[in-house]
């Protein structure tokens, strides 16, 4: 069925309605007559916005909507580990994966803003916090920025930030 024209998407059960529906973002790469499509990232749908016959609709990461998620009242963490903490605070909003050995959290409190929370328990740790592209918050080892290692790809940027040209970098 082809929706109305003027359609625009409000119930919860409309395929593209911003009441928590996620849009699975996929890249497709043809070669000959096979296309390879490869995961691009989880987003969480805002409301739509119809703009003539053209429907708009925005979506945002895991992270976003846990920074715009308050909290009702204060959250204690005390004799659980950090892992236990950050998955509590991101329950209901996304999957957790702990990529780094999880220790022991002190007693702490995050009063509101739950992505303050997340940020003060993974500085902590030392950690950092990303969303993968199958829409997990993945807890990964800090960047260690005394040795970065070589770079994989050299990038050349145009007019306005505009991606020109990606080369393989030059072995060192």
């Amino acid at each position: 069925d082809v929706p109305a024209k003027g359609w625009k998407p409000t119930r919860p059960e409309d395929p593209l309605a911003g009441c928590g529906q996620l849009l699975r973002l996929r890249i497709g790469q043809r070669t000959g007559r096979t296309v390879e499509w490869v995961p691009a990232g989880v987003f969480r749908a805002r409301p739509a916005t119809l703009n003539g016959d053209v429907l708009h609709v925005e979506g945002v990461t895991a992270l976003k909507v846990a920074e715009e998620s308050r909290l009702i009242g204060p959250m204690t963490f005390a004799g659980r580990t950090r892992g236990w903490a950050v998955r509590r605070l991101l329950q209901v909003i996304a999957p957790v994966r702990v990529a780094v050995a999880d220790e022991a959290m002190p007693a702490s409190t995050c009063e509101q803003d739950r992505l303050a929370g997340l940020v003060q328990i993974t500085d902590a740790w030392p950690a950092r916090m990303m969303v993968d592209d199958l829409g997990t918050v993945v807890v990964a080892p800090v960047f260690n920025d005394d040795s970065p290692g070589s770079p994989l790809i050299t990038v050349t940027d145009g007019p306005g930030g505009t991606l020109v040209d990606v080369q393989p970098a030059e072995a060192t």
